[in-house]
């Protein structure tokens, strides 16, 4: 019979303990996330959090940026091919993203006010998406296939807002959205190269 190192043991607690936290913050906040309930949740005892992060607030701030408790995020290719299907796969893969992690985020947006640190880390996410985005736009800049103008700014914030609405709001709102999740993405896709002055055909298909 295998036995564990003590190495493996700590990571896989920690693991454990990461997932929880986060878990639990989704649905009872930051205050209702103690860590009484934290370790039981993970099996482990309460001091093992302490020893292991120091303070409540630190295992937050860890537990919203850390896979796999928060999954990684997509990212584009450094180089653009085939802007279209690129940044529906892209999208799409935001949209996985945000469903997967969707009380979480929303519980942020909640507590942004009394709890600033665990909030603007999870908020980050989303600062990391349009830097993304940004750094894609002006590659095809760069490549000659985007004549940058002044609408180009405000269709990649128009892009995330479309992503974040409809990642955090179709399961709730069904209605709000007429299309499926393929066909909305190909359209908010398409209006964001339109609307970028993108120098080729953008017209949208959709990413199976």
């Amino acid at each position: 019979m295998e036995t564990k190192t003590r190495d493996e043991d700590v990571t896989g607690s920690r693991k454990r303990i990461l997932a929880a936290a986060l878990r639990i913050y989704g649905e009872h906040g930051f205050s209702g996330s103690t860590t009484r309930r934290i370790a039981s949740e993970a099996r482990v005892n309460e001091v093992t959090i302490f020893r292991q992060f120091g303070s409540k607030a630190a295992l937050m701030a860890e537990a919203v940026l850390t896979p796999p408790a928060v999954p990684p995020l997509p990212v584009l290719p450094p180089h653009p091919g085939n802007p279209v299907i690129e940044l529906q796969v892209w999208a799409l893969s935001l949209l996985d993203w945000l469903r997967e992690t969707r009380t979480v985020i929303r519980r942020s947006f909640a507590e942004t006010t009394d709890h600033p640190a665990v909030a603007g880390r999870l908020h980050s996410h989303v600062e990391t998406w349009n830097a993304t985005l940004k750094a894609y736009v002006m590659c095809l800049e760069e490549q000659g296939r985007l004549a940058r103008t002044a609408d180009t700014e405000i269709a990649s914030s128009m892009l995330i807002a479309a992503l974040l609405t409809d990642g955090l709001g179709r399961i709730e709102l069904p209605n709000l959205f007429g299309m499926s999740v393929d066909e909305s993405t190909a359209r908010y896709v398409g209006a964001f190269l339109r609307l970028s002055n993108f120098a080729e055909n953008a017209d949208p298909q959709s990413v199976q």
